[in-house]
């Protein structure tokens, strides 16, 4: 090979691969691969492959296969274990014809159907059934020196998931694919670019500042836009976004507290996509509390589908259960960012009310009259399982809190239709009494002669540790018997719930956390830089977004290789909007208080709130928004460094910061 370059448009998600090869025999070849996921149609892709014969000229063969059973391999986290085959495809059918073909396959367990067609275009194009589950295909073409030649590849991907019945699920597959070939490459992916273009008005960040920032940002966008349902809430995002099998493609809270809120200020229709793919899941959840005793529901850690049955590895479903609260979270956080209470009534309170009734069950009341919350475990899931976990009790606390406010709202909101709800729902004064008393009288254990939360019982009965002279693998191994942390909960519980911590609080937590914190988890570097903002350390904020934006871009943990992290990918957006640009949500306003990092002049970027589209460049000390938009539902106000304004079509704010007295 004496040239190779690959390069992906992320403006309109096209990959193009140019490859100049010699063969042992001379032959000098010029390869271009071009591909793309449709925007406009989320079932196809297609590949365009040119061969240019540099010094000869013949027959070139472009081959390509499809395997009915071809195996998958589970990946975990630790990288000891073994990769474990798994045969997950089934019933193989195939169907070839002339340059195109068909292979359907069911999912094992599941049972659903799904087929990949696939169909050729340049050159004397065939197609054969291999073996009963391969699907071989071959494209032939006669070149001249000098003179390239084009072959087309369009593949459609169809399930039984797609509303779509079993039977009709391979013609649809060969409809889409044959219909991509003969739109041709060009206009199927100006057809995909005008779905892009739409979608990056509403989602880019524009910094002023260096191109490696402005790449991170962008690249974290494209992906999290690549990844976004857009067309259904039959599915979430995995943890690993569709990059790998590693963690068998399991959803998990990280859908709800890391990727929604940039879906929810860029793509709200996404982010309810999301929680009502949760709604599905609120069965299988019911299904969880039964198994463990109790009422109400309890949502699975990982899952990976609609039934929301828990498959979290080695019994942790028993003892790990915040993503109740954090589901809850995101339903509020929509609710106040959207204002569309009316999925409060349909399905948002039945998911809040179902899940705050599991948190009574894990609870007890002392003799002084402190309730204690048992046998859970926070975000840093592998430590070890006790009593008044801290992210736990304090995201549990405000669960309970948000059931009774919700419950009171929605009756005010809508008097008959909430009347009725709560009668489904079976909700009694008595019962929103008792959520009230039990968060009033929660334990949040704090830091012994310290004014923050405790991570857990165990931290300080474990011995202080120093991190200089290990790899990361060998303090990792020592979290259980020394003060080290996987990610720092509290942190975390700071950064969602900054109404109740003053800044005092948030920089003695941080001092005394981030020197023990290892951040082995992806989740962690951008919560961190969050609350680095909020107390006044810039510099080290703005060294964590660096990491945690450059996670998968640059390699840090030698896992790329292994899928996205999702999380860490969003995260970079909650960096710059929820830490450098200050944005918080109030029950009628959206906040900003911009504190920029100084490598940065100012970020431009689009928010939308409540129907209104926010178009906002702001810097170090003067911003301007542009406001647009019908405002659909209730009050809507921004508050800019302090100052009021009430959002309506068409307002242009300036706005000055007041350097003088600011320390």
């Amino acid at each position: 090979i004496s040239f190779f370059t690959r390069s992906l448009n992320m403006k309109n998600g096209h990959l193009t691969r140019h490859v100049i090869w010699t063969s042992p025999s001379g032959k000098e070849t010029r390869l271009e691969f071009a591909r793309f996921l449709s925007a406009a149609t989320p079932h196809l892709a297609m590949q365009s492959i040119t061969v240019t014969p540099q010094n000869w000229h013949g027959e070139a063969r472009l081959r390509f296969g499809l395997d009915g059973r071809y195996p998958t391999y589970f990946r975990c986290g630790d990288r000891a274990l073994p990769h474990l085959r798994q045969d997950l495809l089934e019933s193989p059918v195939i169907d070839a014809r002339g340059g195109s073909g068909c292979l359907t396959v069911k999912t094992r367990g599941t049972g659903h159907t799904v087929s990949i067609a696939t169909a050729l275009d340049g050159g004397d194009a065939s197609s054969v059934c291999e073996g009963g589950a391969i699907l071989r295909q071959e494209s032939v073409v006669q070149l001249k020196a000098g003179m390239p030649g084009t072959v087309i590849h369009a593949v459609a991907v169809v399930s039984s998931r797609d509303s779509v019945a079993p039977a009709a699920v391979p013609s649809t597959a060969s409809e889409i694919a044959g219909k991509a070939i003969a739109t041709g490459y060009e206009d199927s992916l100006a057809d995909s670019e005008k779905v892009w273009l739409e979608r990056w008005v509403l989602s880019d960040v524009v910094l002023e500042g260096p191109a490696r920032d402005q790449a991170y940002l962008r690249y974290g966008t494209f992906s999290m836009l690549q990844m976004a349902p857009f067309h259904t809430d039959t599915m979430s995002v995995p943890a690993r976004a569709y990059a790998f099998n590693r963690y068998h493609g399991l959803y998990y809270w990280d859908s709800e507290t890391f990727l929604m809120p940039q879906y929810l200020h860029s793509h709200p229709d996404v982010a309810a996509h999301l929680l009502r793919f949760r709604y599905r899941t609120l069965p299988g959840a019911r299904r969880t509390a039964v198994n463990l005793g109790a009422p109400g529901a309890c949502f699975p850690w990982m899952t990976d589908s609609d039934d929301g049955t828990e498959q979290g590895p080695w019994g942790i479903g028993d003892y790990l259960w915040h993503q109740n609260a954090d589901i809850a979270y995101a339903i509020n956080q929509y609710v106040e960012a959207t204002g569309d209470t009316r999925f409060m009534l349909e399905q948002g309170l039945e998911m809040i009310v179902e899940s705050a009734r599991f948190w009574l069950s894990r609870m007890t009341e002392d003799e002084e009259g402190v309730v204690h919350l048992h046998d859970t475990v926070g975000p840093d899931e592998l430590d070890k399982h006790g009593r008044d976990n801290g992210y736990t009790s304090l995201m549990a606390r405000r669960h309970l809190q948000l059931a009774g406010r919700w419950v009171d709202r929605i009756r005010k909101a809508f008097p008959d239709e909430g009347r009725d709800l709560l009668q489904k729902l079976e909700v009694t004064s008595l019962e929103m009494a008792a959520w009230k008393h039990t968060a009033d009288a929660m334990a949040v254990p704090h830091v012994p002669g310290r004014n923050f939360p405790l991570q857990d019982e165990f931290l300080l009965a474990k011995e202080p540790m120093s991190f200089d002279g290990l790899t990361a693998d060998e303090a990792y191994e020592k979290r259980h018997t020394h003060q080290v942390v996987k990610q720092s909960d509290i942190i975390l519980a700071m950064y969602l719930l900054q109404d109740e911590f003053s800044v005092d609080q948030m920089r003695d937590a941080y001092d005394f956390y981030e020197p023990m914190t290892l951040h082995y988890s992806s989740l962690s570097y951008n919560t961190h830089a969050i609350l680095a903002v909020k107390i006044g350390r810039l510099e080290q904020a703005y060294d964590y977004f660096m990491k945690a934006a450059g996670l998968d871009l640059d390699n840090l943990r030698d896992a790329t290789k292994d899928g996205l992290h999702a999380a860490a990918l969003a995260g970079t957006w909650q960096t710059v909007t929820y830490g450098f640009l200050g944005m918080k949500l109030e029950p009628d306003a959206i906040l900003f208080d911009p504190c920029l990092p100084d490598a940065w002049k100012s970020v431009s970027i689009t928010v939308v709130y409540r129907g209104y589209r926010l178009k906002m460049t702001l810097g170090h000390q003067h911003h301007q928004i542009d406001v647009d938009g019908s405002g659909s539902h209730g009050p809507a106000g921004l508050v800019i460094n302090g100052e009021r304004h009430e959002l309506t079509d068409g307002l242009t704010i300036r706005s000055a910061k007041q350097i003088a007295g600011i320390a």
